[in-house]
């Protein structure tokens, strides 16, 4: 995607045996605003990436190349954070999903409308009541839950075609599989993958953690304990992030050539 205007948006960077586009907080937030304030030609899609998402991309091929094709990739897991710290030697910031969520939707001043899809049928029109409620700049116009077939998906899709964004929520891969349609039926609009758990937390179904612990990095251990079924992410789920994160290591040094001896 082609976008002008004086403003610093995502670099491209690789992480382990990934190939991505990815910036911090601040930056983020002018890249959003930037895309919704002028509407630049092809839309955008926005995604994030965590530990568990890293372990899905070595499993699931579609799940690599949605990444990796991502304008924006959120570092959204302290996970990658500390790995990409002592694996790559890699500075990068961590974007929690519903933070620049909701940084957009606080300063959006030009009114923008978008679909919301996730999550249960309840909890997604609780959420979008409050999204409206809560934005003078974002109309959620239409909502779908996230158990639906592909083909409601896409004439839920043709029916808001001219929508400005599509806002998706849905765990993985489903949401993965959403953003992929919706790229093709809605190709002009923001296509951007908020998480599950954002709409949970505007539906007021889910508990936010506390700032300060979000901030430590910590949020992992607060969804441990109020979010059974997110345990397994830690176990197995690290284990098979250390050997991957080993692998890619591995992979990259050996592919770095040694300095010549000779004299």
């Amino acid at each position: 995607m082609n976008l002008t205007g004086a403003y610093s948006g995502p670099a491209a960077t690789d992480f382990g045996n990934l190939a991505i586009q990815t910036c911090g907080m601040q930056p983020s937030v002018a890249f959003v605003s930037h895309i919704l304030a002028k509407q630049a030609a092809g839309g955008a899609t926005i995604g994030y990436l965590n530990p568990h998402l890293y372990n899905c991309a070595g499993r699931d091929d579609v799940v690599r190349a949605y990444l990796e094709r991502c304008d924006l990739v959120c570092i959204d897991g302290i996970g990658i954070v500390i790995a990409g710290r002592l694996a790559f030697a890699q500075s990068l910031e961590r974007v929690v999903a519903t933070a620049l969520f909701e940084a957009i939707i606080d300063r959006l001043t030009v009114l923008r409308t978008a679909v919301l899809i996730g999550t249960t049928a309840d909890e997604v029109t609780a959420a979008a009541a409050a999204i409206n409620q809560r934005s003078s700049g974002l109309e959620i116009v239409g909502t779908a839950d996230g158990y639906l077939e592909p083909d409601d998906y896409r004439r839920f899709l043709a029916r808001h075609s001219n929508v400005d964004a599509v806002l998706i929520g849905a765990g993985t891969p489903t949401s993965i599989h959403i953003s992929m349609l919706a790229s093709s039926v809605c190709p002009d609009a923001l296509n951007w993958s908020i998480g599950a758990g954002t709409i949970k937390i505007f539906a007021g179904t889910k508990a936010q953690s506390p700032a300060w612990l979000s901030r430590i990095g910590c949020e992992w251990l607060h969804r441990c304990v109020l979010e059974p079924h997110v345990r397994s992410r830690i176990f197995p789920g690290v284990p098979e992030f250390v050997g991957n994160i080993a692998r890619s290591l591995r992979a990259r040094q050996e592919h770095i050539p040694h300095e010549s001896t000779d004299r």
